[in-house]
Protein backbone atom coordinates (compact mmCIF):
# COMPACT_ATOMS: atom_id res chain seq x y z
CA UNK A 1 0.00 0.00 0.00
CA UNK A 2 2.90 2.43 0.58
CA UNK A 3 4.41 1.45 -2.72
CA UNK A 4 0.87 2.96 -4.46
CA UNK A 5 1.09 6.15 -2.03
CA UNK A 6 4.64 6.49 -3.19
CA UNK A 7 3.31 5.92 -6.73
CA UNK A 8 0.56 8.37 -6.34
CA UNK A 9 2.53 11.59 -5.23
CA UNK A 10 5.01 10.75 -7.90
CA UNK A 11 2.81 11.25 -10.34
CA UNK A 12 1.09 14.63 -8.58
CA UNK A 13 4.60 15.67 -8.67
CA UNK A 14 4.76 15.17 -12.46
CA UNK A 15 1.72 16.36 -12.85
CA UNK A 16 2.93 20.05 -11.31
CA UNK A 17 6.04 19.75 -13.88
CA UNK A 18 4.01 18.98 -16.76
CA UNK A 19 1.04 21.55 -16.20
CA UNK A 20 3.01 24.68 -17.17
CA UNK A 21 4.07 23.02 -20.27
CA UNK A 22 0.68 21.54 -21.49
CA UNK A 23 -0.16 25.74 -20.48
CA UNK A 24 2.27 26.94 -22.31
CA UNK A 25 1.20 24.95 -25.24
CA UNK A 26 -1.85 26.22 -25.22
CA UNK A 27 -1.15 29.78 -26.08
CA UNK A 28 0.01 30.91 -29.57
CA UNK A 29 -1.15 30.06 -32.76
CA UNK A 30 -0.09 27.53 -35.37
CA UNK A 31 -0.94 28.00 -38.61
CA UNK A 32 -0.54 25.07 -41.60
CA UNK A 33 -0.12 26.18 -45.41
CA UNK A 34 -1.45 24.25 -48.08
CA UNK A 35 -0.45 23.80 -51.27
CA UNK A 36 -3.39 25.06 -53.40
CA UNK A 37 -3.15 28.16 -51.27
CA UNK A 38 -5.17 27.85 -48.31
CA UNK A 39 -3.39 28.97 -44.52
CA UNK A 40 -5.32 26.70 -41.63
CA UNK A 41 -5.43 28.39 -38.56
CA UNK A 42 -5.51 26.67 -34.97
CA UNK A 43 -4.87 28.55 -31.43
CA UNK A 44 -3.87 26.48 -28.84
CA UNK A 45 -4.60 22.97 -30.59
CA UNK A 46 -8.07 24.69 -31.39
CA UNK A 47 -9.05 24.98 -34.72
CA UNK A 48 -10.20 28.72 -35.30
CA UNK A 49 -11.01 28.76 -39.26
CA UNK A 50 -9.35 28.49 -42.44
CA UNK A 51 -7.98 31.72 -44.67
CA UNK A 52 -8.57 31.04 -48.25
CA UNK A 53 -9.19 32.40 -51.83
CA UNK A 54 -12.88 32.28 -52.70
CA UNK A 55 -15.95 34.01 -54.90
CA UNK A 56 -19.41 34.41 -55.05
CA UNK A 57 -21.00 34.33 -59.17
CA UNK A 58 -23.79 36.14 -59.97
CA UNK A 59 -26.98 35.25 -57.88
CA UNK A 60 -24.52 34.45 -55.04
CA UNK A 61 -23.26 30.82 -55.57
CA UNK A 62 -20.18 30.22 -53.64
CA UNK A 63 -16.89 28.64 -54.59
CA UNK A 64 -13.82 27.97 -53.26
CA UNK A 65 -10.33 27.06 -53.09
CA UNK A 66 -9.82 23.60 -55.28
CA UNK A 67 -7.50 21.02 -53.45
CA UNK A 68 -3.79 20.59 -54.94
CA UNK A 69 -2.93 18.26 -57.39
CA UNK A 70 -1.81 14.99 -55.18
CA UNK A 71 1.85 15.23 -53.80
CA UNK A 72 2.11 18.78 -54.23
CA UNK A 73 4.04 20.63 -51.58
CA UNK A 74 3.65 23.97 -49.95
CA UNK A 75 6.69 26.72 -50.29
CA UNK A 76 7.17 29.85 -50.55
CA UNK A 77 4.71 30.34 -54.03
CA UNK A 78 1.56 28.25 -53.98
CA UNK A 79 -0.71 28.31 -57.02
CA UNK A 80 -4.53 26.79 -57.03
CA UNK A 81 -7.73 26.90 -58.53
CA UNK A 82 -11.42 28.33 -57.92
CA UNK A 83 -13.72 26.70 -59.93
CA UNK A 84 -16.86 28.69 -60.33
CA UNK A 85 -20.49 26.76 -60.50
CA UNK A 86 -20.89 28.47 -64.01
CA UNK A 87 -17.63 27.33 -65.46
CA UNK A 88 -15.50 30.45 -64.96
CA UNK A 89 -11.90 29.31 -63.62
CA UNK A 90 -10.19 31.51 -61.62
CA UNK A 91 -6.07 31.42 -60.93
CA UNK A 92 -5.25 31.66 -57.25
CA UNK A 93 -1.61 32.32 -56.05
CA UNK A 94 -0.51 33.34 -52.98
CA UNK A 95 3.66 33.94 -52.54
CA UNK A 96 4.22 33.98 -48.65
CA UNK A 97 6.94 34.72 -46.43
CA UNK A 98 7.63 34.73 -42.40
CA UNK A 99 7.57 38.11 -40.76
CA UNK A 100 7.91 38.34 -36.24
CA UNK A 101 4.61 36.51 -34.91
CA UNK A 102 3.06 35.24 -38.13
CA UNK A 103 2.63 35.67 -41.93
CA UNK A 104 2.82 38.18 -44.91
CA UNK A 105 0.83 36.70 -47.44
CA UNK A 106 0.43 38.28 -50.66
CA UNK A 107 -2.68 36.45 -52.56
CA UNK A 108 -3.62 37.52 -57.03
CA UNK A 109 -6.67 36.31 -58.26
CA UNK A 110 -6.74 36.15 -62.25
CA UNK A 111 -10.26 35.24 -63.70
CA UNK A 112 -9.33 32.85 -67.36
CA UNK A 113 -13.06 34.28 -68.56
CA UNK A 114 -15.19 36.90 -67.63
CA UNK A 115 -16.99 36.40 -64.98
CA UNK A 116 -20.47 38.06 -63.66
CA UNK A 117 -19.31 37.98 -60.05
CA UNK A 118 -20.81 39.79 -56.34
CA UNK A 119 -17.65 39.02 -54.70
CA UNK A 120 -14.28 37.98 -55.03
CA UNK A 121 -11.70 37.78 -52.04
CA UNK A 122 -9.88 36.07 -49.49
CA UNK A 123 -12.62 35.07 -46.82
CA UNK A 124 -11.46 33.41 -43.11
CA UNK A 125 -14.71 31.44 -41.36
CA UNK A 126 -15.26 31.24 -37.87
CA UNK A 127 -17.18 29.51 -35.81
CA UNK A 128 -19.32 32.06 -33.37
CA UNK A 129 -18.48 30.11 -30.35
CA UNK A 130 -14.53 31.83 -30.72
CA UNK A 131 -15.69 35.26 -31.50
CA UNK A 132 -19.21 35.60 -29.99
CA UNK A 133 -18.84 38.21 -27.10
CA UNK A 134 -15.43 39.29 -28.42
CA UNK A 135 -14.23 42.11 -30.42
CA UNK A 136 -12.87 43.93 -33.86
CA UNK A 137 -11.11 47.11 -34.09
CA UNK A 138 -11.11 48.35 -37.56
CA UNK A 139 -8.33 51.38 -37.61
CA UNK A 140 -8.29 51.66 -34.27
CA UNK A 141 -12.56 51.87 -34.28
CA UNK A 142 -13.61 48.59 -31.63
CA UNK A 143 -17.04 47.25 -31.69
CA UNK A 144 -17.98 43.83 -30.39
CA UNK A 145 -19.09 40.60 -32.07
CA UNK A 146 -22.86 40.01 -30.90
CA UNK A 147 -23.80 37.60 -28.29
CA UNK A 148 -27.33 36.89 -30.23
CA UNK A 149 -27.83 37.69 -34.01
CA UNK A 150 -29.44 41.16 -35.04
CA UNK A 151 -27.92 42.02 -38.48
CA UNK A 152 -25.94 40.07 -41.02
CA UNK A 153 -24.12 42.93 -41.69
CA UNK A 154 -21.52 43.84 -39.08
CA UNK A 155 -18.97 46.43 -41.12
CA UNK A 156 -18.14 47.06 -44.85
CA UNK A 157 -15.62 49.60 -45.72
CA UNK A 158 -11.83 49.93 -46.82
CA UNK A 159 -9.55 49.19 -44.35
CA UNK A 160 -5.81 49.42 -43.20
CA UNK A 161 -6.13 47.33 -39.20
CA UNK A 162 -8.18 44.77 -38.31
CA UNK A 163 -7.57 43.05 -35.20
CA UNK A 164 -10.27 40.21 -34.26
CA UNK A 165 -10.15 39.76 -30.12
CA UNK A 166 -11.50 36.28 -29.43
CA UNK A 167 -14.01 35.37 -26.57
CA UNK A 168 -10.66 34.61 -24.53
CA UNK A 169 -9.05 37.27 -25.33
CA UNK A 170 -6.75 35.96 -27.67
CA UNK A 171 -6.27 38.16 -30.66
CA UNK A 172 -5.21 38.10 -34.47
CA UNK A 173 -4.35 40.97 -36.60
CA UNK A 174 -4.45 41.73 -40.09
CA UNK A 175 -2.04 44.69 -41.36
CA UNK A 176 -3.11 45.60 -45.50
CA UNK A 177 -0.37 48.07 -47.14
CA UNK A 178 -3.32 49.83 -48.53
CA UNK A 179 -7.18 50.31 -47.80
CA UNK A 180 -8.00 47.31 -48.99
CA UNK A 181 -11.98 46.23 -48.80
CA UNK A 182 -13.37 44.01 -45.80
CA UNK A 183 -16.78 42.90 -44.82
CA UNK A 184 -17.51 41.50 -41.25
CA UNK A 185 -20.13 39.28 -41.75
CA UNK A 186 -22.52 37.72 -38.71
CA UNK A 187 -23.47 34.12 -41.02
CA UNK A 188 -25.99 33.29 -38.25
CA UNK A 189 -28.98 33.45 -40.21
CA UNK A 190 -27.70 30.82 -42.52
CA UNK A 191 -24.96 28.61 -39.86
CA UNK A 192 -23.00 29.23 -36.39
CA UNK A 193 -20.00 31.09 -38.32
CA UNK A 194 -18.69 34.86 -38.66
CA UNK A 195 -17.06 35.45 -41.97
CA UNK A 196 -14.24 37.83 -42.73
CA UNK A 197 -14.33 38.30 -46.14
CA UNK A 198 -11.50 40.81 -48.14
CA UNK A 199 -11.81 41.68 -51.44
CA UNK A 200 -14.28 43.79 -53.11
CA UNK A 201 -17.54 43.22 -52.39
CA UNK A 202 -19.77 44.05 -55.61
CA UNK A 203 -23.22 43.48 -54.36
CA UNK A 204 -25.44 43.53 -57.94
CA UNK A 205 -23.32 41.11 -59.63
CA UNK A 206 -20.95 43.29 -61.89
CA UNK A 207 -18.66 41.78 -64.73
CA UNK A 208 -14.99 41.26 -63.96
CA UNK A 209 -12.87 40.66 -67.12
CA UNK A 210 -10.66 37.85 -68.22
CA UNK A 211 -7.00 38.28 -66.94
CA UNK A 212 -7.83 41.38 -64.48
CA UNK A 213 -5.78 40.32 -61.36
CA UNK A 214 -7.07 40.92 -57.74
CA UNK A 215 -3.92 41.37 -55.69
CA UNK A 216 -5.10 41.27 -51.93
CA UNK A 217 -1.68 42.01 -49.47
CA UNK A 218 -1.79 41.51 -45.61
CA UNK A 219 0.66 40.42 -42.72
CA UNK A 220 -0.96 38.18 -40.70
CA UNK A 221 0.43 38.64 -36.71
CA UNK A 222 -0.86 37.99 -33.22
CA UNK A 223 0.96 39.00 -30.19
CA UNK A 224 0.67 35.67 -28.94
CA UNK A 225 3.22 34.43 -31.72
CA UNK A 226 2.86 31.91 -34.85
CA UNK A 227 3.99 29.08 -35.92
CA UNK A 228 3.38 27.98 -39.71
CA UNK A 229 4.08 24.71 -41.41
CA UNK A 230 4.15 24.22 -44.97
CA UNK A 231 2.22 21.00 -45.70
CA UNK A 232 3.78 18.36 -48.11
CA UNK A 233 3.38 14.49 -49.01
CA UNK A 234 4.53 12.24 -45.72
CA UNK A 235 6.21 8.98 -47.09
CA UNK A 236 6.39 6.17 -44.53
CA UNK A 237 9.50 3.50 -45.22
CA UNK A 238 10.37 -0.03 -43.38
CA UNK A 239 13.53 0.93 -41.42
CA UNK A 240 13.96 0.57 -37.73
CA UNK A 241 11.11 3.00 -36.92
CA UNK A 242 8.91 1.33 -39.46
CA UNK A 243 7.90 -2.28 -39.91
CA UNK A 244 5.93 -3.00 -43.12
CA UNK A 245 2.78 -4.37 -42.31
CA UNK A 246 1.13 -7.40 -44.96
CA UNK A 247 -2.66 -7.18 -44.55
CA UNK A 248 -4.93 -10.01 -44.65
CA UNK A 249 -8.28 -10.28 -44.63
CA UNK A 250 -8.53 -14.20 -43.25
CA UNK A 251 -8.26 -15.00 -39.59
CA UNK A 252 -6.25 -17.52 -38.17
CA UNK A 253 -8.86 -20.15 -36.02
CA UNK A 254 -8.01 -19.97 -32.76
CA UNK A 255 -5.61 -16.82 -32.81
CA UNK A 256 -6.37 -13.44 -30.59
CA UNK A 257 -8.38 -12.24 -33.53
CA UNK A 258 -11.10 -15.55 -33.62
CA UNK A 259 -14.12 -14.28 -32.00
CA UNK A 260 -16.23 -16.92 -32.78
CA UNK A 261 -16.77 -17.58 -29.16
CA UNK A 262 -18.32 -14.81 -27.88
CA UNK A 263 -21.41 -16.40 -28.06
CA UNK A 264 -22.80 -19.64 -28.46
CA UNK A 265 -23.20 -20.90 -32.15
CA UNK A 266 -26.10 -23.68 -33.23
CA UNK A 267 -26.96 -25.20 -36.53
CA UNK A 268 -29.20 -25.39 -38.61
CA UNK A 269 -30.90 -22.18 -38.31
CA UNK A 270 -33.96 -22.25 -36.41
CA UNK A 271 -33.17 -25.61 -34.16
CA UNK A 272 -33.30 -23.19 -30.94
CA UNK A 273 -37.00 -22.01 -32.26
CA UNK A 274 -37.43 -18.23 -32.90
CA UNK A 275 -36.90 -15.68 -31.15
CA UNK A 276 -39.36 -14.16 -28.37
CA UNK A 277 -38.82 -11.55 -25.87
CA UNK A 278 -38.55 -12.91 -22.01
CA UNK A 279 -40.38 -11.00 -18.90
CA UNK A 280 -37.29 -9.30 -18.31
CA UNK A 281 -37.40 -7.41 -21.20
CA UNK A 282 -34.77 -9.34 -23.40
CA UNK A 283 -34.48 -11.75 -26.30
CA UNK A 284 -33.96 -15.13 -26.12
CA UNK A 285 -34.88 -18.20 -28.41
CA UNK A 286 -37.77 -20.13 -27.66
CA UNK A 287 -35.68 -23.30 -27.09
CA UNK A 288 -33.42 -21.50 -24.61
CA UNK A 289 -35.10 -19.07 -22.33
CA UNK A 290 -32.40 -18.36 -20.13
CA UNK A 291 -30.00 -17.30 -21.91
CA UNK A 292 -29.66 -13.46 -23.45
CA UNK A 293 -29.62 -13.74 -27.06
CA UNK A 294 -27.27 -11.51 -28.84
CA UNK A 295 -26.69 -10.10 -32.12
CA UNK A 296 -23.55 -8.34 -34.17
CA UNK A 297 -24.81 -7.71 -37.32
CA UNK A 298 -23.41 -6.29 -40.84
CA UNK A 299 -24.77 -5.42 -44.10
CA UNK A 300 -24.60 -6.99 -47.54
CA UNK A 301 -25.74 -4.67 -50.23
CA UNK A 302 -25.63 -5.04 -54.59
CA UNK A 303 -23.81 -7.63 -55.83
CA UNK A 304 -22.33 -8.75 -52.21
CA UNK A 305 -25.36 -10.83 -52.15
CA UNK A 306 -24.76 -12.82 -54.92
CA UNK A 307 -21.71 -14.85 -54.49
CA UNK A 308 -20.16 -18.32 -55.41
CA UNK A 309 -20.59 -21.40 -53.73
CA UNK A 310 -16.45 -20.91 -52.73
CA UNK A 311 -17.03 -17.42 -52.29
CA UNK A 312 -20.06 -17.59 -49.88
CA UNK A 313 -18.34 -20.46 -47.63
CA UNK A 314 -14.88 -18.16 -47.32
CA UNK A 315 -17.73 -15.12 -46.67
CA UNK A 316 -19.12 -16.97 -43.70
CA UNK A 317 -16.30 -18.48 -42.27
CA UNK A 318 -14.41 -14.86 -42.00
CA UNK A 319 -17.68 -13.24 -40.63
CA UNK A 320 -17.96 -15.88 -38.11
CA UNK A 321 -14.22 -15.38 -37.20
CA UNK A 322 -15.15 -11.46 -36.85
CA UNK A 323 -17.82 -12.21 -34.06
CA UNK A 324 -21.01 -11.38 -36.33
CA UNK A 325 -23.87 -13.64 -35.79
CA UNK A 326 -26.79 -11.47 -38.01
CA UNK A 327 -26.90 -10.04 -41.22
CA UNK A 328 -28.95 -7.12 -43.15
CA UNK A 329 -29.76 -7.99 -46.37
CA UNK A 330 -29.81 -4.67 -48.03
CA UNK A 331 -30.97 -3.37 -51.80
CA UNK A 332 -31.28 -7.37 -52.54
CA UNK A 333 -33.92 -6.48 -55.43
CA UNK A 334 -31.83 -4.38 -57.70
CA UNK A 335 -30.00 -6.75 -59.63
CA UNK A 336 -32.69 -9.70 -59.76
CA UNK A 337 -34.78 -7.51 -61.89
CA UNK A 338 -34.24 -7.47 -65.59
CA UNK A 339 -35.20 -3.72 -66.38
CA UNK A 340 -34.38 -4.13 -70.09
CA UNK A 341 -38.40 -4.46 -71.53
CA UNK A 342 -39.05 -1.29 -69.46
CA UNK A 343 -41.74 -2.31 -67.60
CA UNK A 344 -42.17 -2.75 -64.05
Amino acid sequence: MAQWFRLLRFCGMMALLITPALALSATGWQGLLAPAGSLRLERGGREFGTLEPGLHESGWRGASLSPARLGAEAGETMRGEIRAPGGTRVAAELLARPVEDGMRLLYRLTPGQDASLNSLHVALVVPVSLLSGGSYEVDGQKAVFPVQFKNVGLFSGPVRSLILTLRDQGSLRMAFTEPTPVLVQDDRQWGPTFTVRIGPQMGEAALWPAGKTLEIDLTLTSPEGMSIEYDSPLTLAAGKDWLPLNTRLEIIPGSALDFSKLFAWHAPAGRLGRIIGDTKGRLVFEKRPKEAARFYGFNLCFSAQYLSHVQSDRLAARLRRLGYNAVRFHHYESELVDRSQETS
